[in-house]
């Protein structure tokens, strides 16, 4: 990491003190999109329960089987940190939605433990609120913009005009997603 006092930056002033620190662009994107959703209660639920789907589908053997069955791509769940991890995890819920909720009903139809049950149960009833589903919608079509500039800032020829503009076009697009949330289509 960058930290100060044990560090990269720590590292670089220990050999120079002269010597200034520039942080990554694309770990800076992730710290401010990190920062952004925990100050967010429905994004702290959204993502919480994106990796509680993920962490019951691999749980057991039986549940796994079944959710393979349903779905045809991989879940993903959400890292704390690596926003592109969570990008695809919210596309892997937003585009198999109605597999992984037939995959939760059989889970809760045919499991012989209480326990699995009672997840499946409540996992299937919290994905079908239709709050989720907004937020879901919502936090695809942001996190499609955030990678689509993550992606781009992180290419070996990329110069510091065009990275300055892509987090412009990036700071634009957010504001005019947040001011015009309805004419954004789904991903």
């Amino acid at each position: 990491m960058a930290g100060i006092h044990k560090g990269v930056q720590a590292r670089i002033a220990e050999r120079n003190e002269l010597a200034k620190f520039v942080p990554c662009l694309a770990h800076s994107l992730n710290l401010v999109g990190v920062h952004s959703a925990s100050s967010c209660q429905e994004a702290i639920n959204l993502f919480g329960l994106i990796q509680k789907v993920d962490c019951f589908s691999v749980g057991s053997a039986t549940r796994w089987d079944i959710m393979k069955k349903w779905v045809k791509t991989n879940l993903k769940g959400s890292s704390q940190t690596r926003w592109p991890a969570k990008h695809v995890g919210v596309n892997a819920l937003l585009n198999n939605f109605p597999e992984i909720a037939e995959a939760l009903e059989e889970v809760k139809q045919t499991s012989h433990a209480p326990k699995a049950k009672y997840e499946a149960c409540h996992l299937l009833t919290a994905i079908k609120d239709f709050k989720f589903i907004v937020n879901l919608t919502i936090w695809a079509n942001i996190l499609r913009e955030i990678n689509r500039v993550n992606i781009e800032i992180q290419k070996e020829d990329i110069i510091l005009v065009r990275s300055v503009a892509l987090m412009d076009g990036l700071l634009k697009t957010l504001q005019k997603m947040r001011q015009n949330l309805m004419e954004y289509p789904q991903t």
